[in-house]
C-alpha cells in the first residue's frame, strides 16, 4: 500500500501576490512595448511558483519512504530511505521568536512551530512542519491513521 502527503510548497497568499505581479507586469510589457519573449520568460516563473509541491510517500510493500520536491509535475530533488519497520510519527514543539523592528518601535514576536516525523528502525523522516496546529494535527491523523501509526507527542 502506498500512502502520500502532497503540499504545495508556496502558500496561497504567495501565489495570489504571484499572480497579481503577473498582471501588471504583463500590463506594463503590453503598455511600454517590450518583446513578447518577457510573457514567456514571466509565465514559466509563475507556471514553477504555481506548481511547485513536497510530496512525502510510504510505500510499505516495497518498505521505501520518497520524499520529493516537483516542479510542473517532474521530481526536481528526490530523496529515498529505505526501512524495516515503521515505529511511529513523532509531534516536537518548538517555541521560535525574532526580533520585530518597524520605525523606530521594536518587538519580540513570538510563535510555535510544530514538526512531525516518521520513525523508522534506522532514521528519523521529516514530514511537515506547520504553526498552525489545528490544521496540521488534521492532516497529521490522516496520515498516520492510513499507515496505521500511533502519534508520539513530546510536549
Amino acid at each position: 500500500m502506498k500512502t502520500s502527503y502532497t503540499t504545495d510548497y508556496f502558500s496561497t497568499e504567495f501565489k495570489i501576490i504571484i499572480g497579481i505581479s503577473f498582471l501588471a507586469t504583463s500590463f506594463i510589457i503590453t503598455h511600454f512595448g517590450f518583446s513578447n519573449l518577457w510573457y514567456v520568460l514571466i509565465l514559466i516563473l509563475f507556471g514553477i511558483t504555481a506548481t511547485m509541491k513536497y510530496q512525502l510517500s510510504v510505500d510499505t510493500q516495497s518498505k521505501i519512504i520518497t520524499d520529493a520536491t516537483k516542479i510542473l509535475g517532474q521530481n526536481v530533488k528526490k530523496y529515498e530511505y529505505r526501512y524495516k519497520e515503521l515505529r511511529a510519527i513523532r509531534l516536537d514543539k518548538e517555541n521560535e521568536g525574532y526580533t520585530a523592528n518597524s520605525r523606530s518601535r521594536e518587538r519580540q514576536v513570538n510563535f510555535t512551530m510544530y514538526t512531525a516525523s516518521i520513525i523508522t528502525d534506522k532514521e528519523d523522516v521529516e514530514i511537515l512542519t506547520s504553526s498552525n496546529y489545528k490544521s496540521f494535527s488534521e492532516k497529521l491523523k490522516q496520515f498516520a491513521d492510513e499507515l496505521n501509526l500511533e502519534i508520539q507527542r513530546s510536549f
